[in-house]
C-alpha cells in the first residue's frame, strides 16, 4: 500500500497543482510500473530455475484460503470490508462529505470550492488513497492467490475495476455487486471456452457494451442538464 501511494505521488501532485488529467498520467505510469516490475522479476528477484517469478513467500505470510482446492481467500472479505468502510466514511463523516462533493467537482469544481471544499487538497488525498487501494489489491493477489510475485500477474484487472465502478455509478456498496459480476464473467469465460465453442473474448465484447451504455447514460444526463439550464436562463 505504501508503494502504491509513492507510485501515484507524481500524478497526484500534477493533478492537484496543474489540473492534469489523472486518467492519462496514471495509465502512462502503469506502463512504467509493469516494465519496471518485469525487469526486477526477471533480472533481480527471479527464482533460480523458474520462469518470470520470485521465490514463494513464507507459508505464514499467505492469506488463509476459504475453500480447499480453491484460490478463494480472505481477500474477498478485505474487499467487502473496504467497500463498506468507504461507504460509512462518505456518508457519516465531514471529511467524507467533502470528498463526496468531489463527485460534483468533476463536472463543476467551482461548485465544490464555493461550498468550502478544498478541492486541490482533497484530490491529492483521494489519489493517494486510490494508490494505496491498488497496492492492497496487488498484495491480496500475490499473498492469497499466487503466493509469489509473477510477471503480468494482473492482466487487465485495473480496467475491470474502472468498469465495475462506472456500472455502480461510484457507489461503494454497489461496487461489491458489480465487482463480483465481472469477476464471475472473467472466471466463467475460461470454463466456457473449454466446454463450448464460444471464445472467451465474448466477455470483452460484453464489457465494451456495458461501457457504451454507461457512457451514453452519462452523456444524456449532461445534455439534459444543459438543456434545462438554458431554458431556465431563457
Amino acid at each position: 500500500m505504501l508503494a502504491g501511494c509513492l507510485w501515484i505521488l507524481i500524478p497526484a501532485l500534477f493533478r492537484a497543482k496543474f489540473g492534469t488529467n489523472e486518467v492519462v498520467t496514471t495509465i502512462l505510469a502503469n506502463y512504467i510500473a509493469v516494465l519496471l516490475t518485469s525487469y526486477l522479476t526477471i533480472s533481480v528477484f527471479k527464482r533460480p530455475g523458474g520462469w518470470s517469478e520470485t521465490d514463494p513467500i513464507a507459508v505464514t505470510a499467505r492469506l488463509p484460503q476459504l475453500l480447499p482446492d480453491s484460490r478463494l481467500n480472505i481477500g474477498l472479505f478485505i474487499g467487502i470490508g473496504l467497500a463498506i468502510g468507504l461507504h460509512l466514511f462518505l456518508r457519516h463523516t465531514s471529511a467524507g462529505y467533502a470528498m463526496g462533493a468531489m463527485g460534483a467537482m468533476g463536472a463543476n469544481p467551482k461548485f465544490a470550492e464555493y461550498g468550502g471544499v478544498r478541492t486541490r487538497r482533497n484530490v491529492f488525498l483521494i489519489l493517494l488513497a486510490s494508490g494505496a487501494v491498488g497496492g492492497l489489491a496487488g498484495g491480496v493477489e500475490t499473498l492469497g492467490v499466487h503466493h509469489r510475485f509473477m510477471e503480468g500477474f494482473a492482466p487487465g484487472f485495473g480496467f475491470d475495476g474502472v468498469i465495475a465502478a462506472l456500472l455502480a455509478n461510484g457507489n461503494p456498496i454497489g461496487m461489491i455487486g458489480t465487482a463480483l459480476f465481472f469477476g464471475a464473467l472473467r472466471a466463467g469465460s475460461l470454463l466456457m471456452e473449454v466446454e463450448t465453442n464460444a471464445s472467451r473474448e465474448i466477455i470483452t465484447v460484453i464489457q465494451a457494451f456495458i461501457i457504451l451504455c454507461v457512457s451514453a447514460q452519462i452523456l444524456i444526463r449532461r445534455r439534459s442538464g444543459r438543456t434545462g439550464e438554458r431554458r431556465w436562463k431563457f
